[in-house]
């Protein structure tokens, strides 16, 4: 439960309060969750994949209630766990981001510029997204449709001088409120509920992935070329109450 929804107005001191009763307030908080795709990735957490032709093979990708930070690194998700949310959240924003690295040296590689630019710019049109929170579905949407306002936008590009990002794609302007936003005051979601967020293709994406096939390595300066990996990063915004530092009551 959200305790008192008036968190941010002061107590009382003599005020009568029942006992074990505290106040919870609200913090900026954003949680995260990646889909990793690139060769030796798919062993090291559940829905991640070894190249997109085994991406293509599978009916929905999962975020929210697949991954945790302890277990799966903080880099990639900070889901405390996969069943439900830690604490009442007030749900505000949605963003998704879809990324293929791409140092290139004067568009040399061109198989790299080639992928990074069909994963980020073709692919978001053959796919949509769906949102739970319990079994309650709040909405399907396509990705174009809410950028992720983080973060580098598309793929990175490599001029020979300087690194620059090179699409707008599914980010749009790396603005915080540059994000699908909920009206009014958000969704309140409690903390015994799960979420969950769901990525399907259609036909056409999936043979889009097929042609895709392997993460293309990154080049560099060394005889062997460097593992490449892409990935998916959906994100929710919003505060997340939790009990007020110093102000329990009994």
């Amino acid at each position: 439960m959200f305790g008192q929804e008036a968190a941010n107005q002061p107590v009382a001191p003599d005020q009568e309060l029942p006992a074990g009763w505290f106040q919870k307030v609200g913090a900026n908080w954003i949680y995260f969750d990646n889909v990793m795709i690139g060769e030796g990735w798919a062993n090291r957490a559940d829905g991640w994949f070894e190249n997109f032709t085994a991406m293509s093979q599978v009916d929905k990708l999962t975020f929210f209630n697949v991954r945790t930070g302890s277990r799966h690194g903080f880099s990639y998700t900070n889901m405390d766990t996969i069943d439900q949310i830690g604490r009442p959240f007030r749900l505000e924003s949605f963003g998704i981001r879809l990324n293929y690295p791409d140092p290139n040296v004067s568009g040399q590689h061109t198989m790299q510029v080639a992928a990074a630019k069909f994963f980020t710019t073709a692919l978001v049109e053959h796919c949509y997204l769906e949102f739970f929170i319990r079994d309650d579905q709040w909405f399907t949407l396509k990705p174009q449709m809410c950028p992720s306002g983080y973060g580098a936008i598309g793929f990175f590009n490599y001029n020979g001088v300087t690194p620059s990002s090179s699409h707008l794609i599914t980010n749009g302007q790396s603005h915080s409120l540059n994000r699908w936003r909920w009206l009014d005051n958000g969704i309140k979601i409690p903390e015994t509920s799960q979420i969950r967020l769901t990525m399907t293709f259609s036909e056409y994406g999936k043979q889009m992935l097929q042609e895709l096939g392997t993460v293309n390595p990154l080049d560099g300066v060394s005889e062997e070329p460097f593992p490449n990996v892409a990935n998916i990063e959906v994100s929710i915004r919003g505060r997340r109450y939790s009990q007020m530092r110093g102000k329990y009551y009994k």
